[in-house]
C-alpha cells in the first residue's frame, strides 16, 4: 500500500522495485548479500547454520545475526575482518572482548541483548573464560509491563495461596495478546 501522503498513485497500490526496510524480503536480501560478501572474503558458510562462517586460511570464525557480526580470532584477524567487510558494507566496530585493556580490549560487551564478559578467575588461576547472561533490562521491562513496581503486594508467607474468590480465568483483550507473547519470550530468554 502506498503511503497516504503519496498523491501520485491513484489506485493506492504499488509494486516495490527494491527491498524496503521492514519488509520480509529486505531481511532475506540482506542475508543473501552478507552471504555473498562472506564468500568473496574467503569464508565458507556453515553446513548446519548459515549464520556461521569459517575461513580455513587463518581459522577465523564468524557468527552473524542480522547485521551483527562476532568474530573469533586474533586482534589482527578481527581488525582485518573489519577492513575487508567495510569494502562491501557499512561497518561500526563496537568492541573487542578480551583480557587486556591497554591493548583496547573490553572486559564486558553487550551483544544481541546479552552481557558478554571476559572472566579472570581469582587467586591466579590460569583458566580464563567467557560468560554471558541475558541483559537485565529484560527483567525491568517485564516488571514495568506487568505493573508490578506499583501495583503489587507481597505475600506474608512463601507459598501462600491466592484467595478462593480470585478470578483466574479472565481472558486477555485482543491488544494484550502481543504483550503476553512478548513477555513469555522474554522469560524464555532469561531462563
Amino acid at each position: 500500500r502506498v503511503p497516504k501522503d503519496d498523491s501520485q498513485c491513484s489506485s493506492g497500490l504499488a509494486i516495490l522495485q527494491r527491498a524496503m526496510y521492514g519488509a520480509k524480503d529486505a531481511a532475506m536480501c540482506f542475508d543473501a548479500e552478507c552471504e555473498r560478501v562472506m564468500i568473496i572474503m574467503g569464508y565458507r558458510v556453515g553446513t548446519y547454520s548459515p549464520c556461521l562462517y569459517f575461513r580455513a586460511d587463518d581459522s577465523t570464525r564468524v557468527f552473524r545475526h542480522g547485521d551483527d557480526f562476532a568474530v573469533l580470532g586474533t586482534r589482527a584477524q578481527v581488525k582485518q575482518f573489519g577492513i575487508e567487510l567495510s569494502k562491501h558494507l557499512l561497518v561500526k566496530h563496537v568492541a573487542t572482548l578480551g583480557p587486556c585493556a591497554t591493548r583496547g580490549d573490553s572486559l564486558e560487551v553487550r551483544f544481541l541483548n546479552r552481557n558478554v564478559r571476559w572472566v579472570r578467575p581469582p587467586f591466579g588461576s590460569v583458566v580464563e573464560r567467557i560468560e554471558y547472561e541475558p541483559d537485565p533490562r529484560h527483567v525491568e521491562i517485564l516488571v514495568a509491563n506487568a505493573d508490578l513496581a506499583t501495583n503489587s503486594r507481597g505475600l506474608s508467607t512463601p507459598g501462600e495461596r491466592m484467595r478462593a474468590d480470585a478470578d483466574t480465568t479472565t481472558k486477555l483483550a485482543a491488544r494484550e495478546h502481543s504483550l503476553y507473547r512478548s513477555a513469555v519470550m522474554r522469560l524464555a530468554c532469561l531462563a
